[in-house]
């Protein structure tokens, strides 16, 4: 719906401390597309004093709207003067047809036959594209008392200025240098409107606004570490950067988890006391959507660990019970013939009891939908089921087994149809943006 987001990570982190900012007054900087605004007036009800601030024409056009503020914007750029009538209405009308547009302009150059048809569709159907996406924003709660169009620091001190001690500071600096700039220089080349001036907000700024916060209530986010200070988080996005949010009015923890998928479904585990009856049992290796494993390995991972998810995913069973789990990814080089374990770990009953060691040897790749062979199986024919007699309870033979079930909830892992496991089948993951 907007066009940016501070990562879940971050987001589930606010809202679990949601109670600190009841009733308080919170500057906002680098508001991006309110989402930490959103989160905390959800998370209270409504109970908290918001002001924001930004400096990309996106942003600024959405804070005074939700500030009650009045803001002028021109086509300057004939071959958009199309656009005049969309944004005559205002309100959200207004931002949902930039919206739209700023999507269009990703294709603007119409330099291949993918860029020429997304094109003439985004112009083809613009109109209701508009009226889909301000449905959607109507939908939005957040009332701002104030937005200040300009730099964070000056909005911070102008913040302190009006309001004195009471104010908590947060701030959500884009991770990249000059991001702004880079991001919003087209759409400043089409449209005129009063455009703050403002310093680089490069590494040594992001600095400087957190040394200011930092003998203040604040809480400050960053893509590096700052020396000698410990972070109130430190997390890992989906766009695979590291996060560290500074603070003096959060409670400290080493890690924060990113927030992971959880399709509700949940397996048999062997317990304990079902190993000496199941000694000549078959083990399984079965394969699985990696979605499915991802809470057991927030149950069994250690707490400081922040995981990811793999692209190939298998249960190990004993008598249709799991005793464990495998994750397979490419390698970093994204050959496609090059795979690795990923993760590997056994599971006991949710009592916090587990089982060491591995427990199998070997891998069955089943097709995906409609008789599809992966990459995987072409490159790594040798890949094959696990299936035998448990001897000991320990060693097992191999011979071939036949294509996965589809998983239920409590069920075991054995009978059914295949399961497709490549992980882009089954998780629309969001896209990454920024803050």
């Amino acid at each position: 719906m907007f066009l940016g987001t501070i990562e879940p990570v971050v987001r589930n982190f606010l809202a679990a401390h949601a109670e600190i900012f009841r009733g308080k007054v919170v500057a906002v900087g680098c508001s991006g597309n309110f989402t930490s605004e959103r989160v905390l007036w959800e998370a209270t009800g409504g109970n908290v004093r918001l002001f924001s601030n930004d400096v990309s024409l996106y942003s600024c056009l959405i804070g005074a709207h939700l500030a009650g503020e009045p803001f002028d914007l021109a086509v300057v750029e004939d071959e958009y003067r199309w656009l005049e009538r969309a944004f005559a209405p205002g309100g959200w009308r207004r931002i949902a047809s930039f919206l739209v547009f700023y999507r269009m302009l990703e294709f603007e150059r119409r330099n291949n036959a993918y860029r020429v048809r997304m094109w003439n569709h985004h112009f083809k159907e613009f109109d209701n594209l508009v009226a889909a996406t301000e449905e959607r924003l109507n939908s939005v709660l957040l009332e701002i008392e104030g937005f200040f169009a300009g730099d964070v620091l000056d909005f911070f001190q102008e913040m302190e200025r009006r309001h004195g001690e009471d104010v908590i500071y947060t701030s959500y600096m884009p991770f990249f240098k000059g991001g702004y700039e880079r991001l919003y220089r087209r759409v400043g080349e089409i449209f005129q409107w009063r455009a703050p001036v403002y310093p680089l907000l490069d590494d040594d700024r992001r600095v400087e606004v957190a040394n200011w916060g930092a003998d203040r209530k604040h809480i400050t986010l960053l893509n590096f570490p700052l020396p000698g200070q410990e972070p109130a988080m430190f997390g890992h996005t989906q766009r695979n950067v590291h996060v560290f949010m500074y603070s003096n009015v959060l409670e400290k923890t080493a890690l924060y988890r990113r927030a992971h998928p959880d399709a509700g479904v949940r397996f048999e585990l062997m317990g304990d006391e079902n190993w000496p009856v199941l000694a000549g049992g078959q083990v399984k290796v079965i394969p699985i959507s990696p979605v499915h494993i991802q809470p057991y390995k927030a149950y069994y991972l250690a707490r400081n660990i922040d995981f990811s998810m793999g692209i190939y995913g298998f249960g190990i069973s004993l008598a249709g019970k799991v005793i464990g789990f495998l994750e397979f990814s490419f390698a970093q080089n994204g050959n496609a013939s090059d795979w690795y374990l990923f993760s590997d770990f056994a599971v006991g009953q949710l009592d916090g009891t587990t089982r060491s060691g591995s427990a199998v040897v070997g891998i069955h790749h089943a097709s995906i939908g409609g008789g599809r062979t992966s990459a995987a199986e072409k490159a790594h024919a040798a890949l094959r089921a696990v299936e035998g007699p448990v001897v000991g309870g320990r060693e097992s033979a191999v011979r071939a087994n036949k294509a996965a079930p589809t998983a239920r909830r409590d069920r075991p892992l054995d009978g059914g149809q295949a399961e497709g496991v490549l992980v882009r089948e089954d998780v629309r993951e969001q896209p990454g943006q920024q803050a």
